[in-house]
Order: structure tokens, then C-alpha cells, then sequence
């Protein structure tokens, strides 16, 4: 087993790319026998992947201005956001009419509503950092995700009398039914096809559990019928805030050890993705990871995007595999070619941590990217062991 090589200098820590095989051959595709993104083809779509966004921080500030000098140097088509969108309690749902915000039977989609009173949380925690992510003048649209903190209704975050269930709900249902230039949520779970590419989003908190009225049978069912084609017409993503396995904080390891439900859900939604769809798209961990999970899907994390919690490295808590670690601030870049896709995380100052290409729907294998450079220790950043 190959570790990274770690460089401390005077209280600086730079990590290095590790390239450490898994077996023999991994190394010789890093280092030049994987195919070039030349020979897949240009990129047929460019997506900005971020998640934990919604807090007005230093953070946010800094990591939305990378975003836009990103974008302004190799423009996005669209950008995903796997949610965590207004933290840490959601929208308001004390705002005029906000409780006649109802789903339609389908429990996804929202009734034509009244005239719901304006919530200045969207602008102010979310929507007002992006206000310059445009193509010629036309807003790029941001498709986002349902996290735990836009539905939390409990301790400072209960906003109504009577039962969390239903302010849940009507917290959902503000979520789905807001419109903006920088804000698409067409449901709870919905589908955006862009050229080759597939973006399957689903309502990911019912892996710890049904709540709101909402049911984890349905999520599993939108994943079977939206997955046709997968594989063969396009290449396909799940997109949730919750992931299926994750490392860093110990403490999540040990949270999740202890919720075997939340495991079970996970083997359920990795039989329903199969082959068909090999990656999954998360956030929730406030950091940014490449893991391989136990049903052998790449999963990625971009979730240092506003708020970053300072932690030791712990392995993964399902029998997943950690490829990349970092604590440092930034955000994904998805690239889907017609011949493979490719995923790079990077940095504030757009420096690639860290990059990995997939030939066809092929496992993304890590290949060298831009050095990574020092950083202070407020953003540490590691490469995980491999076994």
C-alpha cells in the first residue's frame, strides 16, 4: 500500500497529488496511459457542482468570486447545488400566505400558489453571491437540491406552532415553488437532460427516515423510471445533499454506524442506480472527497463552499473507499464529453486539487492536475489512504 507524501514547513502543510494505486495499473493511467480529455472530445457541457452555500460568510464570498473568475475563463452551461440552500432553517414560513403552499398529490410538484409574501432569505443567503453568473446577458440557471437545514423545523429553527411535520413541509414547498434567476427547483426530485449528460435529483433526506409526509418508496421509484437511457444515450448522475458513504469527522462515521436504516436505504438506492448511473453528486460534509462506495459508485462532495468545520480524518463508514480528502475552500467542475466525463475540484484560487476522467461510464481514475499549493491551516487538505 502507497501513502502521500505530506511537506511541513513552519506550520504550513502542502499536500502533493497522490496517485497511490488501488492495484497495479491505477499509477500508469495517472501518469499518462489514461486517455486524454482530447480524445473524448470537447465538452459537450460544463456544470459548476457546489453545495453548503446558503451562508453569508467571508467564505462564500471568497469561493463565489473564484466561481465567477471560473466561469468568465471556461463559461458553465448550467450549475447544480445538492442543497443546504438557506441555512441553517430554510425559508421563512411566516411570510404571507406561505402556509397555503401546497404539493400536488404527487408529492413532488407544487400547486399554481396565491401570492406568497417576498422572503428576502433567498436573496441574502444564496441568490445575491451569484448575481454575475451569466452567458450573454442571460442568467446561467442553478438547479439546486433539498438539504436537511432548508427543511430543519426543530430547536431555533421551529417557525410555526404545531407539529414539525407540517413545517416541514410548507419549507419544502417554498423551496420548490421560489423562482429566480439563479434559483430552478422544479420539485422535490426532477430531471435535467442536457446533451449528453443526465442529472437525476432526488430528495436524499429520506435516507434517514421518512418525513413531511414524503416516502423513500417514491424517491426509489423516480430513480428506476428516470434511469432509461442511462448508459447508453447519456451519462447519468444521482444528485442529493446526503451521500452513501463519507470520510473526515470520526464523528460522522460514528453517527452513521449507529443508523442502520440510513445503510439500508443506501444498498436500496445503489441497487436502483446499478450500472446504469455511475456517480453520485453530494455535499452536507462541509468539504470536498472523492469516494468510492461500497456498491462501487463514484461519489464526490463539494461542500466547502460557505463553511468549513475543522476536523481529523477518519475513513469512510460504509466500506467505501476514500480517493481524495480536503478541507480546503471550493467547488466541483463537471465536464461531460460524448466519449467520458471528467470531474476536477478545485481550489479559491482555481488551482485543480484534485482530477479524475472516465472513459465512457467507466469509474473516474484520479490522473495528476495542477499541483496543489500551500495553504494555511484553516484549509488543510489531505489525500486519503488507499487499500
Amino acid at each position: 500500500m502507497r501513502t502521500c507524501v505530506a511537506l511541513v514547513a513552519v506550520a504550513v502543510l502542502a499536500s502533493v497529488a497522490c496517485l497511490a494505486p488501488r492495484e497495479d495499473g491505477a499509477e500508469r493511467r495517472a501518469a499518462g496511459v489514461l486517455p486524454s480529455a482530447a480524445s473524448l472530445g470537447p465538452p459537450a457541457v460544463r456544470i459548476l457542482f457546489f453545495g453548503d452555500f446558503g451562508i453569508p460568510t467571508r467564505q462564500q464570498e471568497v469561493v463565489a468570486r473564484t466561481i465567477l473568475e471560473e466561469h468568465a475563463a471556461a463559461p458553465f452551461d448550467l450549475a447544480m447545488h445538492v442543497g443546504d440552500n438557506l441555512y441553517p432553517c430554510g425559508p421563512d414560513p411566516r411570510v404571507r400566505n406561505a402556509g397555503s403552499c401546497a404539493f400536488e398529490a404527487d408529492g413532488n410538484t407544487v400547486r399554481p400558489q396565491p401570492d406568497i409574501g417576498a422572503d428576502g432569505r433567498f436573496a441574502r443567503l444564496f441568490e445575491r453571491r451569484l448575481a454575475g453568473l451569466s452567458r450573454g446577458g442571460v442568467p446561467v440557471p442553478v438547479y439546486l437540491a433539498i438539504g436537511n437545514h432548508d427543511v430543519r423545523a426543530d430547536g431555533p429553527c421551529s417557525e410555526l406552532p404545531g407539529p414539525s411535520v407540517r413545517e416541514q413541509r410548507v419549507k419544502a414547498c417554498l423551496e420548490v415553488q421560489h423562482q429566480g434567476p439563479h434559483w430552478t427547483m422544479p420539485g422535490r426530485h426532477y430531471v435535467v437532460d442536457r446533451g449528453p449528460a443526465r442529472l437525476i435529483v432526488i430528495d436524499t433526506l429520506l435516507l434517514e427516515g421518512d418525513y413531511g409526509g414524503f416516502r423513500w418508496e417514491d424517491e426509489l421509484d423516480f430513480v428506476r423510471r428516470s434511469s432509461g437511457g442511462c448508459g447508453v444515450e447519456r451519462t447519468c448522475f444521482l444528485v442529493g445533499h446526503y451521500y452513501a458513504d463519507v470520510a473526515g469527522d470520526p464523528r460522522n462515521r460514528a453517527a452513521m454506524v449507529r443508523r442502520p436504516e440510513y445503510v439500508r436505504r443506501v444498498r436500496q438506492l445503489e441497487d436502483a442506480m446499478g450500472d446504469r448511473i455511475p456517480a453520485w453528486l453530494a455535499g452536507h460534509a462541509h468539504d470536498l472527497q472523492h469516494v468510492r462506495t461500497p456498491g462501487g459508485h463514484d461519489e464526490f462532495i463539494a461542500a466547502s463552499t460557505a463553511s468549513t468545520h475543522p476536523k481529523p480524518f477518519g475513513g469512510p463508514f460504509a466500506g467505501g473507499r476514500s480517493l481524495y480528502w480536503s478541507q480546503r475552500w471550493g467547488f466541483g467542475v463537471l465536464e461531460v464529453r460524448a466519449g467520458g466525463w471528467e470531474l476536477k475540484l478545485v481550489g479559491r484560487d482555481r488551482r485543480s486539487l484534485y482530477c479524475c476522467r472516465a472513459v465512457g461510464d467507466g469509474r473516474c481514475e484520479p490522473y495528476a492536475c495542477t499541483p496543489v499549493t500551500a495553504t494555511s491551516g484553516t484549509e488543510r487538505g489531505r489525500h486519503a489512504r488507499r487499500g
